[in-house]
């Protein structure tokens, strides 16, 4: 598993590594549950900004960080449809999984339509860069010392772990509704890192990230509107009695 002892050529990498997990503890600490549009930005913007520095300053490769070509063994067609139908089969199996409840539907409906939207496109696309950019820096500290492979996945056990403790994940899981996007960036964080495992490139994960975000957000849409027509028709059938 291990390709060498331990010295400065992986541990300034791991270094960086938890330093980045401890920034990103504290930010999320003193955002709290404050966190809007502005709060996506920025962590998009910070994870973005880390990795940029990491690079710059060589603490990081971009091998490691998944930032380059696909591997020669692999071509843009097949991993395409590899990341089209892991984003298809997530999407499948989440809006498969979350249903329309009594408790999920606000009174209003300007605040029911609200409700079925998994995010904003300017949302999701922060998010997403944000969940690339933490698992390429993680990956890319952990790869030094357990090669890219086994680097990859303790990256997103590294992420996922952060995730669970980030306070405004613990708010979002004890939310119906909240909590299925939470699973969704988990299913996704998978997809990346499997694909990122097999190309060697962050390329075909951003696909797969995207493709995902749109065929759920198309999903919960179409949920939506359906919900929506038959608390019309309740409300008729109440109105008429």
């Amino acid at each position: 598993m291990f390709d060498g002892p331990i010295a400065g050529k992986a541990l300034h990498p791991l270094a960086a590594g938890g330093l980045y997990l401890l920034l990103r503890a504290l930010a999320a600490w003193a955002v709290g549950r404050r966190r809007g549009a502005w709060g996506q930005v920025l962590g998009a913007l910070g994870a973005l900004g880390y990795l940029a520095a990491g690079l710059a300053i060589g603490v990081y490769s971009m091998a490691d960080a998944g930032i380059g070509p696909i591997g020669r063994l692999f071509t843009w067609p097949w991993l395409a449809g590899m990341a089209g139908g892991m984003g298809l089969w997530i999407a499948l199996l989440w809006s498969l999984g979350w249903r329309e409840g009594p408790e999920r539907t606000p009174p209003d409906r300007r605040h029911r339509r609200k409700s079925q939207r998994i995010g904003t496109a300017s949302g999701l696309l922060f998010r997403g860069l944000t969940h690339e950019a933490t698992l390429a820096v993680l990956r890319a500290s952990c790869a030094p010392l357990m090669g890219v492979y086994w680097g990859s996945w303790l990256g997103l056990l590294l992420k996922q772990a952060s995730d669970r403790l980030h306070p405004t994940t613990r708010q979002r899981l004890a939310q119906p509704g909240a909590r299925e996007v939470v699973y969704l960036d988990a299913a996704l964080d998978w997809a990346s890192a499997a694909l990122c495992v097999l190309s060697g490139s962050l390329w075909p994960s951003l696909l797969s990230r995207g493709l995902g975000y749109a065929l759920c957000g198309l999903a919960r849409a179409l949920q939506g509107r359906r919900a929506l027509a038959r608390v019309a028709v309740g409300e008729t059938s109440s109105a008429q009695d």
